[in-house]
């Protein structure tokens, strides 16, 4: 397998692009960059220093991630036995995935967007995520909605269209 790069796709030093990672038209993808494999990312994205999309996540068109946002990473799904203890990390299913769901997204530095454990993640179209925010696995976020900084979205959590989450 091979990657598939689109035209007028500027790919910058020192960057990994995995075999069957699909990468739209005029995508700009900055040093030091991860796309993992099978990742499909859309036309016209800007992927900053740093940032990693890991496998079979997609990104749709014009979406934006800054530097060190990760998107598709393992959650946080550790379970624990009868006295407490940790006994075993959950499971998490093959093929589910972070999902950027729509066009115009931009997902701030430092913030992660988990896959999914049972169900895919999705954020919507035009939605916004600020800098060192937090998307657990299965979380489904609506369209046009803004997430600012240090907020942090419990797995499995869902959120409608057109709104505003402000933490800190």
């Amino acid at each position: 397998l091979k990657a598939q790069i689109g035209s007028n796709v500027c790919i910058m030093a020192y960057c990994i692009i995995e075999d069957g990672a699909v990468i739209g038209d005029n995508t700009v993808i900055y040093p030091y960059t991860y796309i993992g494999k099978n990742a499909v990312i859309g036309n016209g994205c800007e992927l900053n220093p740093g940032s990693v999309v890991h496998e079979n996540s997609i990104l749709g068109n014009n979406v934006v991630l800054r530097a060190h946002a990760v998107v598709g990473g393992q959650g946080f799904g550790f379970s624990t036995d009868e006295q407490g203890l940790l006994s075993a990390i959950f499971p998490y299913l093959s093929g589910l995935v972070a999902f950027i769901n729509g066009d115009n997204c931009e997902i701030g530095a430092g913030s992660a967007v988990d896959n999914g454990a049972m169900n895919d993640t999705v954020v919507g179209s035009g939605t916004k995520i600020d800098n060192l925010v937090h998307v657990g696995h299965n979380v489904q976020i609506g369209n046009d909605c803004f997430i600012i900084a240090q907020t942090g979205i419990a797995g499995s959590t869902t959120i409608g269209n057109h709104c505003i989450l402000a933490g800190q």
